[in-house]
């Protein structure tokens, strides 16, 4: 097997090292995802059992979320506001 250049052990090794650079950011995203799913799930939680504090909770996470992530959950938070003025 002939010897590799200096060249292409560098380039090998650059590589790996993107390769794992990349491994990295995907188990970033994928932990993200996850804690994001875990608190939607917390606040769904908390909507059923208590719509009064779920509504004071969106009421403050609102404004922080994107327009387009807004305008999917509205509906969500529209019967947050509906159960919490029935006293459910």
């Amino acid at each position: 097997m002939p010897r590799k250049t200096p060249e292409q052990q560098v380039e090998h090794y650059q590589q790996l090292l993107d390769a794992a650079k990349a491994r990295k950011r995907e188990e970033e995203r994928r932990a993200e995802t996850r804690r994001k799913i875990i608190l939607g799930a917390g606040l769904s939680a908390l909507a059923r059992k208590e719509p009064g504090k779920a509504r004071e909770a969106v009421k403050m996470l609102f404004p922080h979320l994107a327009e387009n992530d807004r305008d999917t959950l509205r509906p969500f938070f529209e019967s947050l506001v509906e159960a919490a003025s029935r006293g459910a």
